[in-house]
């Protein structure tokens, strides 16, 4: 199925082939993929009839194991468009398809100069929306990094104390998804205590939490290729009423988008669904953000749950349900699980770790 959709796109464009250039993580999501391997260089190029994929010698037997569908060619390390240029009139290519998000524009120049007469058609983000629905065995992985994240965060939980930085929490969870079987985290852990965090991004510091506060943090890993997120707010010790608010409301347009999830809203709906919460509790302009966002091979893909999605959320894709509140001199409160959609409800990724508030 996936390189059929290739090959109906190379008809649609008028091109010989479609190229994805993997470097230095670019365009490695696509590669892994539409061929499985997962290394960190590499040119994988699908003709009408045939697929193939370049590695130099540190590959050649990880791409037999991770590719074997695909006829794999000798490249040179750094020559890669040398490489190309010898093996494009072999395949009888002189028209590439390309996706410009995934390929830089230097890229799209050293074609250019690398082979001349070359055309080059462009199809932006072209693989976004064959990957946007899940299979059975991606929504498996999915699962499975989500509950890695799950077990890290309820072992970190019983270690957090009065007077830990912000900083050694997340290099906490982060040790903790690795050594529970992670294969990396799949983004900079994010830990923002007190009124830190009311900064719905932040960079965690050497800033120590303190009793009364409320801690946010956000985190996740990648399993098998895939990745997992989510959002836990906690309590040091006793909290103010104010805080207490904020968190139960948030708690509860979270619980909402959760019960509304399902294949007949639009990203818009369930949008509205965790604002409309918010807002009714007088909360409104404090939620600064869309309510959530595809998950995959990335952690930021198609669909997007936000005011700007009035596309139907398909079956099986999986999406964030994280809406916030933040305020500015007192703190901020995001609680997140990824979800799959399903006809008449969704499947929760991240149902092994309470939204109850902890309170340590």
């Amino acid at each position: 199925m996936k390189l059929e959709f290739v090959r109906k796109k190379l008809a649609e464009n008028h091109a010989d082939a479609y190229v994805i250039l993997n470097h230095e993580g670019s365009g490695q999501p696509d590669t892994a993929y539409l061929s499985g391997f997962s290394g960190s260089e590499s040119v994988i190029i699908v003709t009408a009839t045939q697929q193939y994929i370049l590695v130099d010698g540190r590959y050649f037997t990880r791409s037999k194991q991770e590719a074997p569908n695909f006829e794999m060619r000798a490249a040179n390390r750094g020559r890669v468009y040398d490489d190309m240029a010898k093996y494009f009139p072999e395949m009888g290519i002189k028209s590439i398809l390309i996706d410009p998000n995934a390929t830089a524009y230097s890229s799209i120049k050293n074609f250019e100069s690398k082979i001349p007469g070359l055309n080059i058609h462009t199809a932006p983000g072209m693989l976004f929306e064959l990957r946007m629905i899940k299979s059975q065995e991606e929504i498996n992985k999915l699962h499975a990094s989500g509950d890695v994240a799950c077990a890290a965060f309820n072992q970190l939980v019983t270690e957090i104390k009065p007077g830990m930085t912000e900083r050694a929490i997340a290099a906490r969870l982060e040790f903790l998804m690795k050594d529970m079987g992670a294969d990396k985290y799949s983004f900079d852990t994010i830990v923002a205590s007190g009124k830190m965090g009311a900064f719905p991004h932040y960079t965690p510091s050497s800033k120590e939490i303190a009793t009364g506060e409320l801690v946010t943090i956000d985190f996740g890993c990648y399993l098998d290729g895939y990745a997992s997120d989510m959002t836990r707010t906690i309590a040091i010790g006793e909290i103010s009423d104010k805080l207490r608010d904020i968190y139960e409301t948030v708690k509860g347009s979270q619980q909402a988008g959760l019960d509304a999830a399902n294949s007949s809203m639009t990203g818009i709906a369930l949008d509205k669904v965790c604002r409309d919460y918010i807002e009714q509790r007088n909360y409104g302009e404090y939620f600064l953000h869309g309510t959530g966002h595809g998950l995959g091979l990335d952690v930021h893909e198609l669909p997007y749950v936000n005011t700007n999605n009035n596309d139907l959320l398909p079956v099986n894709s999986v999406v964030s349900i994280e809406p916030g509140i933040y305020i500015e001199g007192i703190g901020g409160v995001r609680i997140e699980d990824c979800v799959v959609i399903k006809e008449n409800g969704c499947i929760n990724l991240n149902d092994k770790v309470t939204k109850e508030l902890i309170t340590v």
